[in-house]
This record gives structure tokens, sequence and C-alpha cells, in this order.
């Protein structure tokens, strides 16, 4: 179902009741009820490379396609927040969603 607003704790169904129990929402949870986005590797990709020529002179451009995947961006790298401390830029926020400000990530 998503994320509490509040505390950013999961929320899902368990038993046909709301749940924060995030233990019980991933384990009673079944292939068939879950709703997944889609892959994250496109199944069709690809480049144009149309080109023009005159009197000796050509010029190019490439252009790269990809269709038919979910686009996510990346939540943290933790090679750039043990190295120099940058966090995800989420984290630094005007200071008003609870949620960035109260769950730093950790190191694995």
């Amino acid at each position: 179902m998503g994320l509490d607003p509040q505390t950013g704790d999961p929320i899902g169904m368990v038993n046909d009741t709301i749940s924060k129990n995030y233990f019980l929402i991933n384990s009673t949870t079944s292939w068939n009820d879950m709703v997944l986005g889609g892959t994250t590797r496109p199944p069709y990709f690809g480049n144009i490379m149309p080109s023009v020529s005159y009197k000796g002179f050509t010029i190019s451009t490439n252009i790269g396609y990809r269709f038919g995947y979910w686009f996510r961006r990346s939540a943290i790298s933790y090679n750039s927040l043990y190295n120099s401390w940058l966090g995800h830029s989420d984290y630094y926020k005007d200071g008003k969603t609870p949620v960035m400000n109260n769950s730093l990530p950790f190191l694995p």
C-alpha cells in the first residue's frame, strides 16, 4: 500500500486489515497479490545514427532509445556516503518531511 507519511513505516494488508508489521506483510503476501511495476531492463533498445554529407563535409547525430521498462532512480549510493558523507538529496530537503529527518541510511 505504501509508506506511513509520518514515520516512514511500510503499510500493507495482512488478513484484510492494515498493518505496519513488515515481516508479516512480506511473509504473508503471495506473488499474485503483489503489484509489480515491470522490468527495469529495457527489452527494446537501440540507436539510430542518421548522417548528411555535402561537398566532403559530413554531419551526424546519434539517437538512442529504450522502451518497455520502468525507470527507477537510485535511492542511495553507499560508496558516496562512506567516502564523502554525501547521501541522497531527499535527505537534505526543507526539513518538513519527518520520514527523511528520522531515518538516515546505515552502512551495510
